[in-house]
């Protein structure tokens, strides 16, 4: 009779210490208290099993697609980088992001419903306009590197603008960088220099600071000449 309790008693202890480690661990019984997801810390160690509440800041190179499934848990995330393409960004629904850093994203329609980004940085990514981006009045600082022409159309519509990085094969009606009252710092890259004027810059009452990558060394003194007394420090990377 005692035997037979205390096998009753193992079994029940067994089953209660494996709910609650189901609990605590993993997301079988709905939401977790502790989570696991890989390359967690920027620092480069990860913290296994951080407490959701206290997730705010996700570096991700190696997570997989269950790691991913646990993000719309940590309802604290404000900021997410990884590494690697992103099927849809469905998965921060329950965030409020204010930084983003993805490798690619296959639907990048989905950014408007993060209204609350501030900083933005697109890289990889094939994208050739930017109509994604009307609905992120919040954004100060953009970056955008695809192998495409880009369309700045829109880029009129973000007035918190400070900084912008683009990367592109060709710019199309970028002159409207000059209706952006806080825009401070610009980083351009375009690979099809020789028929792009920057020019227009001048017009700015913002810009401080004008980074130019790719720029034939023939060509750098005239631009310099074209900017003096503009108040834009003009720098060549």
């Amino acid at each position: 009779m005692k035997r037979a309790k205390l096998v009753r008693a193992t079994v029940i202890f067994i089953l209660i210490s494996a709910i609650v480690v189901l609990k605590l661990f993993t997301t079988v019984l709905g939401k977790p208290v502790f989570i696991y997801i890989r390359d967690l810390s920027p620092d480069g160690y990860p913290h296994q099993y951080p407490a959701l509440h206290r997730i705010d800041d996700i570096d991700s190179v190696y997570a997989t697609e269950e790691d991913l499934d646990k993000i719309k848990y940590c309802k604290n995330l404000k900021r997410f980088w990884c590494f690697f393409k992103l099927e849809n960004l469905s998965i921060f629904e329950n965030q409020n992001l204010e930084e983003l850093y993805i490798e690619d994203c296959s639907n990048l329609s989905e950014l408007k419903k993060f209204s609350g980004l501030k900083v933005l940085d697109l890289r990889n990514s094939d994208t050739s306009d930017l109509s994604y981006i009307i609905s992120l009045h919040e954004l100060n600082t953009l970056h955008i590197c695809t192998s495409n022409d880009l369309d700045c159309e829109n880029i009129n519509q973000l007035k918190k603008l400070e900084k912008l990085y683009i990367t592109c094969n060709s710019l199309n009606n970028f002159q409207s960088v000059t209706d952006l009252p806080k825009l401070s710092y610009l980083w351009i890259l375009v690979n099809d220099f020789d028929n792009f004027d920057i020019s227009f810059i001048k017009q700015s009452g913002s810009i401080k600071e004008l980074h130019l990558r790719n720029v034939p060394e023939d060509k750098q003194q005239s631009i310099i000449e074209e900017f003096e007394g503009s108040g834009i420090e003009v720098k060549f990377i």
